[in-house]
């Protein structure tokens, strides 16, 4: 993640021309972003929108890892991720899977980097999100340098942007109307 934070997304942004912008990620894309902020941001960024990140590794997210990857190893989650994925499927989700369960990974964080960040943080996570728990939302709010703005979805899972599309593309666009406001 630090090396798509620091080194492979500076150079996209720069290769598309990007300059006004506000990062989105989720998962482990949301986490990119906040690292991206607080270690290499480019001029231009806004804010950052963490849609249920990780800021540190949690035993609930090795657990449903090692069930996703044995569901996966089975054949029912790997037919599902086939029409997203195609034939890079087994390089994918093993590859994101592997890290994550390597034991070194434990010791994975991030936290204290979050007070380098210096841009709006918008942090959503699903109340019942199977990857993470509420001390990732506490961490985003308690260190982001420039402040974050933190909300828990009901009747959500890992993923607000699938699970309550319009609850979770409210939050965006008002915090993206602040944000661009506030450059006005």
């Amino acid at each position: 993640m630090h090396d798509e934070a620091i080194d492979v997304l500076p150079e996209l942004l720069d290769a598309a021309g990007i300059e006004e912008h506000v990062l989105d990620g989720h998962s482990d894309g949301a986490s990119i972003a906040l690292i991206h902020a607080a270690r290499a941001a480019r001029p231009g960024l806004l804010g950052v929108i963490s849609e249920a990140a990780h800021v540190f590794c949690e035993m609930k997210t090795v657990a449903a890892i090692e069930r996703a990857r044995t569901d996966f190893v089975s054949g029912g989650l790997r037919t599902a991720l086939v029409r997203h994925h195609g034939d890079n499927t087994d390089t994918a989700f093993l590859g994101w899977c592997d890290a994550w369960l390597d034991p070194a990974f434990r010791m994975w964080d991030i936290r204290a980097d979050l007070p380098s960040i210096r841009v709006p943080v918008l942090a959503i996570q699903g109340a019942d999100d199977e990857y993470g728990t509420q001390l990732q939302l506490d961490a985003i709010r308690q260190r982001a340098g420039a402040g974050a703005d933190v909300h828990v979805v009901a009747d959500c899972g890992h993923a607000p942007h699938r699970d309550q599309p319009q609850a979770t593309l409210s939050l965006m666009a008002t915090f993206i109307d602040t944000i661009v406001g506030a450059t006005d």
